[in-house]
């Protein structure tokens, strides 16, 4: 109902006289808040301003500031503030009238918002006591003229989250607390775990969840499995309940609850993330979710609800040991080096910055806990990821000059520091794990020989270094024991234009726990194509309970299958985890293509299998014991292979196994015979109709001395059309 309406209805003085009841100030603000004729409003509230009595002056107050939700002017904030202010000197104790004027006050323009800084301050909020700080005051003391006051309550707790200061969770904490365990209202409940939660207690936030009498649904169900699966996430033996809740909370989305989700996750998501949320439909944004994070448990090679739980794990910790303050000028350059680009030239994402975490805590949500830590003095701070490709490294400094309102935490810098103090020892420590700053180092450092050229040359270097590395996340796990495998990846036709790919694994026994007599290992494999963002994967856990303990000279051997579209961009994830001990596990992963066979005539790829034992493997015809080729122990061998779209009539299979290296050679030779360096075998076929699939066993009865092999297997059809593939073996006597 418009305003004008609402004010035509009464008198002036019919206003000014109404009794002071609490139902009638909330119904007039809840009138307000539907009123969008500025021009109206500010005609109302110019009369109202000028009588002296506090009914007026605070009706004036809350309608300039409904000015200011509307239009966001300052001028019309600031009227609000001082008629709000003069108001509640005059008022009775009256809880609805301190609520609406404690609202009016925290919601100004200096507020933080959640996951989210704006960057305009008052600045008499920064030189003493703030607005807003009256308002949090005002909220407080409704509370005291009736505790059991919802609105107030429920406003002290949204803002004590919201702002994260330690003092006001535990204020709205106590005054939360009665209320829920009087009325069991769902909101209060809700928001007080979400108050426990950010005091460090998951317990009691999840605790508070099913506290107190059951009183009227007032929160969606959404909303409140999001809150239980933000405790219990970070209950350790909780966990995966938690991760049950989050995902029952997806499966009744609204639209509040929904912005949620994405605002946890938007800490690791991409542009091309944040876009395809906004035009996802409500009713797809669930789906949206699994997939998300179904594409990120792929890249870090654990399960989806791993993932989605080291991620909030990760995000709670950054919070609080890393969090941002507001400052009176938002986002600092942090440009405090000589050279180089600060954070929002290297993060180049809007997003960013407006956490509620600095840099470290960015950094942290993405990888985690640091293998190295570089700090020198107050200034510099350096994080080293070790990796098997290369280090990952990411610099901080301090920004530079402080706002006076607060700490922005530091942030990422590409540049190099001075060669003295807290510069020049900085430099020395990074330059052991970053070769760039080496340079620096060893030719300016050392030397005293400044070269401005060469800090900007290595400052440009670093800085594409760290976008490329902000464009990833990591979440593998930190294995305190590391269970090295051998494995093979083998691809072969499948139906409806898909493709099979199959890992075989060979575990060395004597990494591996035995409780109770038993193996337990969990493994997985991982196929993700990176242009659909489509996941395919296969996890089993392996028990194996052998009648003596396995030595250094056992494998355990197991295999992993699943079906997935051809495709050349793929990545793959391998992964070991010994069940027996979970902390003890491998993963390895890789860029692989998988391949199409789509009416040509194609090879599937060579598989090997030991010839000693039939195996769990079946494909058609053949059971097999698959053995990777990169780790085979010796002796005879099965090459297994299937041969696609064979036309009718004569054809030719050439097999070739040539050593790779001059040592391998002559031990062939030894066995061979004469100059023979390789083994060549021929087998002709005839068929009578076009076959789509034939598979070929073929056994290879010579033990191959240790060395490394390419094995060629070369298909002629009676057309002269030629299929080929090749595949390298290498043979160690490590054992079985």
């Amino acid at each position: 109902m418009p305003l004008s309406i609402t004010v035509a209805a009464f008198s002036l003085a019919a206003l000014l006289q109404q009794a002071p009841e609490n139902s009638t100030w909330l119904a007039f603000a809840d009138t307000l808040s539907r009123s969008t004729d500025t021009r109206q409003l500010k005609h109302t509230a110019d009369q109202l301003r000028r009588q002296r009595d506090y009914r007026s002056r605070l009706r004036a107050g809350l309608m300039y500031h409904r000015i200011y939700e509307i239009e966001h002017q300052q001028a019309a904030f600031d009227r609000a503030a001082g008629l709000l202010k003069d108001a509640l000197g005059k008022a009775p104790n009256l809880p609805a009238i301190y609520y609406l004027a404690g609202r009016a006050l925290v919601s100004g323009p200096h507020v933080t918002e959640r996951n989210g800084i704006v960057t305009m301050k008052v600045l008499r909020g920064v030189m003493g006591s703030s607005e807003r700080e009256r308002g949090i005051a005002a909220l407080e003391s409704a509370l005291q003229y009736d505790a059991t006051f919802l609105p107030a309550a429920l406003e002290l707790g949204r803002q004590a989250v919201r702002y994260r200061d330690a003092d006001e969770l535990r204020a709205a904490r106590k005054a939360l607390r009665p209320i829920v365990e009087r009325s069991g209202d769902e909101q209060a409940r809700v928001l007080l775990a979400e108050v426990e939660r950010h005091l460090g207690n998951p317990i009691a936030a999840a605790a508070s969840l099913d506290s107190g009498r059951a009183g009227p649904a007032s929160t969606s169900p959404a909303g409140v499995e999001y809150q239980r699966a933000m405790a219990l996430m970070l209950v350790n033996d909780r966990a995966a309940d938690g991760a049950a809740a989050y995902w029952r909370g997806t499966n009744s989305l609204d639209a509040q609850t929904a912005q949620a989700y994405f605002d946890d996750l938007s800490y690791i998501a991409s542009h091309a993330d944040r876009e395809s949320w906004r035009n996802t439909p409500l009713s797809e944004k669930a789906a949206w979710l699994k997939r998300f994070w179904s594409l990120q448990a792929a890249r870090s090679g654990i399960t989806v609800d791993e993932r989605v739980i080291t991620h909030y794990q990760r995000l709670a910790h950054a919070r609080e040991r890393y969090p941002r303050r507001p400052s009176l000028i938002g986002r600092s350059n942090a440009r405090s080096p000589s050279q180089g680009m600060g954070s929002r030239e290297i993060v180049d994402d809007v997003d960013a910055y407006r956490r509620d975490i600095d840099d470290r805590g960015l950094i942290w949500v993405k990888y985690g806990e640091p293998d190295h830590r570089i700090t020198a003095g107050l200034q510099f701070e350096g994080w080293v990821y070790e990796r098997d490709d290369g280090n990952l490294n990411f610099f901080f400094t301090v920004p530079a000059p402080k706002a006076a309102a607060g700490d922005d935490g530091y942030s990422l810098f590409s540049g190099v520091p001075e060669c003295y103090d807290a510069g020049a020892d900085f430099i020395r420590h990074a330059a052991q794990y970053e070769p760039e700053l080496q340079k620096i180092y060893t030719g300016v450092c050392t030397n005293r020989s400044p070269s401005p050229l060469a800090g900007r040359s290595v400052a440009a270097t670093l800085v594409e270094r760290a976008r490329e590395n902000l464009r990833h996340n990591d979440a593998r796990p930190r294995f305190e024991r590391d269970v090295p495998f051998h494995y093979s990846l083998y691809t072969l036709d499948a139906p409806r234009e898909a493709s099979t790919v199959v890992a075989a694994v060979a575990i060395p026994a004597d990494r591996l726990t035995r409780n109770g007599g038993t193996y337990r290992v969990r493994a997985s494999l991982i196929v993700t194509d990176t242009v659909t963002g489509t996941v395919a994967r296969t996890d089993t856990t392996l028990v194996l309970s052998p009648d003596r303990a396995l030595g250094s000279n056992d494998y355990v051997r197991a295999y992993l299958q699943l079906t997935t579209r051809p495709s050349t961009a793929t990545i793959y994830r391998v992964s070991v985890i010994d069940a027996n001990a979970e902390r003890a596990g491998r993963i390895y992963g890789g860029a692989r293509q998988v391949d199409a066979f789509d009416g040509r005539l194609a090879l599937s790829d060579l598989i090997l299998a030991d010839t000693g034992t039939a195996g769990g493997w079946k494909r058609g015809t053949a059971a097999l014991d698959l053995v990777p080729m990169e780790e085979y122990p010796g002796g005879a061998f099965n090459l297994f292979y299937e041969i696609y779209n064979l036309p009718a009539g004569s054809y030719r299979t050439q097999v070739r196994i040539e050593a790779m290296d001059g040592a391998t050679r002559r031990l062939l030779e030894r066995i061979l015979g004469g100059d023979r360096t390789r083994i060549e075998l021929a087998f002709d076929g005839r068929i009578g109709s076009a076959q789509q699939t034939m598979q070929e066993l073929r056994q290879v009865g010579t033990d191959l001395p240790e060395g490394r092999y390419r094995i060629t297997v070369q298909v002629t059809d009676a057309r002269g059309a030629q299929a080929e593939r090749t595949r390298i073996l290498r043979v160690s006597r490590a054992g079985r």
